[in-house]
């Protein structure tokens, strides 16, 4: 767990580790996007979303050559976000290539228009291999928006979350075909209940004690 790693780092006990979540990463100022027509994704399609800087350590390389391996008829795979390593660009540009329904929006996404892609997608896919200080998982949180992970998110995972192997062809095909027979939910409260002032009330309760 996280707070093994902490108490394990600074060599305290794990009793003096104390987690306080962070309130939803909401921005004030957002703007209207309409995700399908400015990346001509037919509105039929899921949606899959990799957001945020593209960098070695993420796991998308090994999750586009599985996701390439699978049948992704129904879906399109949208990673929007800036490259920080060339080699790592120029093998997911080489990968995308060819490939219909992905698609690789290479640039930094306004803070304002950031809503609008986690609101609009079907699932947020967090491929990471270490899940540390996630602000993707975050935003999605804070968004409401389903996620698609690997198995070390599980401790997050909640109602139409899917979560697995996303590095191999079978596993990662079988969560596909769960989100594609997967029935709307009844129920749009998955992270509505974690606020900021959840957040100060528990920051209080610890510096009160």
């Amino acid at each position: 767990s996280h707070k093994s790693k902490v108490a394990d780092y600074l060599k305290v006990p794990l009793k003096k580790i104390i987690t306080i979540p962070q309130g939803p990463y909401i921005y004030k100022q957002n703007v209207i996007v309409n995700i399908n027509k400015r990346y001509k994704i037919p509105a039929k399609k899921k949606i899959l979303l990799i957001f945020g800087s593209v960098r070695t350590g993420k796991g998308i390389d090994k999750f586009l050559r599985a996701f390439k391996q699978c049948n992704t008829v129904d879906f399109y795979l949208l990673i929007a976000g800036k490259a920080n390593e060339v080699q790592l660009e120029q093998e997911i540009e080489i990968a995308v290539k060819g490939a219909d329904n992905i698609i690789f929006d290479n640039r930094f996404i306004p803070d304002e228009e950031v809503q609008a892609y986690f609101t609009k997608c079907d699932y947020v896919v967090l491929p990471y291999e270490n899940t540390l200080n996630s602000g993707v998982l975050l935003l999605a949180k804070s968004n409401n928006s389903k996620l698609l992970a690997n198995k070390n998110f599980m401790a997050y995972a909640q109602n139409d979350d899917k979560i697995g192997n996303l590095f191999t062809q079978k596993e990662l095909q079988e969560l596909l075909d769960k989100i594609i027979l997967q029935k709307p939910s009844l129920s749009d409260e998955r992270f509505i209940r974690h606020s900021w002032e959840s957040v100060i009330k528990k920051f209080e309760q610890v510096v009160n004690e």
